[in-house]
């Protein structure tokens, strides 16, 4: 009963797979994916780079990744019944059935949904611990394009994660990559928590530098391309299909960073001097977004915890969630009045309260901090110099 179940399916493999020129190699002529694009469920799989000081763990991971996660996304019905139904698992490693994807030969191998398929998040994650060398990190855009064409949708923290941990090794060129490919990629920027987060991947690359020339002015142009991104119909650019929510074009911390990263790109290594006139471009613009309002509800968490005198630990992760927000605003305000001199904007008001607001937030993170040797990031940022 197995043995004709399993050439039943088989037979109704090779008739999709003559229907969708994918071909069993030992029994057909070939005809590749490519000859009948029409009937292609996908295109070819995307491909990994490896590199000899890859992580032996990091490429088991990625070569696991595409045979188990994305090969099935590629496989019509009754080829994934081959891989996937246990009655057919004997017969099919003794005739063996090779697929061509392009210009890539497959042979199908016997699959335990229950088992052999991994977490596809948990997968990402360890990915990401294990990329160390931009070479490594260049596969994020191949892996989310993969997850994305196997139907994986995250939600706003995970995207959140990915940016943040990109930014953290100092890859927020990777993420513009993967921002300009949405379409393949899943990363949209329809949210403004994961804007916040690809802005704060590019300060970071010039921070982790010491903000040298080169990668200050890298970090600048990253951050363009990410405000530029924003104006895309794949984003906010479409006026007819935008997300809910805040306008991340208009809020006041996005357009700090690049504010703070023209600013200092003009004082570091300008000679004071606004060269281009980014620096009253871009001050502009965040002034006239920079409301009383939004400082006044900037510091919830850190006076709640002020006037109660107690610390908790969401409140610390939420101050200094804060601390990130404004302490680039505020660094940029600075530099701004000091090249621009009497250019620049009254914006007094809105330097005071910001201090006020950094400062309440920094005593609810440094409370919750106590003698613990890493520091959370916002806490970093308030206490390097720029």
């Amino acid at each position: 009963m197995a043995d004709k179940s399993f050439e039943m399916a088989l037979r109704q493999c090779r008739t999709a797979l003559h229907r969708t020129s994918i071909t069993p190699s030992c029994h057909i002529t070939r005809r590749t994916f490519s000859t009948t694009r029409s009937h292609q469920k996908h295109g070819n799989m995307p491909t990994f780079t490896t590199t000899p000081s890859q992580p032996a763990e990091l490429t088991t991971l990625l070569s696991q990744i595409r045979s188990r996660i994305f090969l099935p996304a590629h496989l019509r019905t009754p080829q994934r019944a081959l891989i996937f139904r246990t009655r057919h698992h004997a017969l099919l490693r003794s005739d063996p059935v090779v697929l061509e994807i392009g210009s890539e030969s497959v042979t199908l191998q016997p699959l335990d949904m229950t088992k052999d398929i991994p977490s596809s998040w948990r997968s990402i994650v360890r990915a990401m611990q294990l990329m160390s060398s931009r070479s490594d990190w260049n596969n994020l855009v191949a892996l989310l394009e993969g997850m994305n064409t196997a139907g994986r949708r995250w939600k706003t923290w995970q995207l959140e994660k990915i940016v943040r941990d990109a930014g953290n090794s100092g890859m927020s060129a990777v993420v513009v990559e993967c921002v300009r490919a949405a379409g393949r990629t899943g990363l949209y920027l329809r949210d403004v928590r994961v804007v916040r987060q690809a802005m704060w991947a590019c300060r970071s690359r010039g921070a982790m530098s010491g903000w040298s020339k080169a990668e200050t002015s890298a970090a600048l142009r990253n951050a363009e391309h990410i405000a530029e991104a924003l104006e895309g119909s794949l984003h906010w650019g479409n006026a007819h299909k935008r997300p809910e929510g805040a306008d991340p074009r208009r809020e006041a911390d996005v357009l700090g960073v690049l504010v703070e990263l023209v600013g200092i790109r003009a004082v570091r290594h300008q000679g004071g001097e606004d060269v281009d006139g980014k620096v009253e471009m871009y001050v502009k613009r965040l002034v006239s977004n920079l409301s009383a309002n939004t400082l006044e509800n900037g510091n919830t968490a850190a006076t709640e915890v002020r006037d109660q005198g107690e610390v908790k630990a969401n409140w610390a992760a939420s101050a200094d969630y804060e601390l990130m927000r404004w302490v680039p605003v505020r660094n940029g305000l600075r530099m701004a009045k000091e090249v621009l001199k009497d250019k620049m904007p009254v914006v007094d008001q809105h330097l005071e309260k910001l201090e006020r607001l950094i400062r309440d937030a920094n005593d609810v993170v440094r409370s919750a901090q106590g003698d613990k040797i890493d520091k959370r990031r916002g806490l970093k940022w308030l206490e390097e110099e720029v």
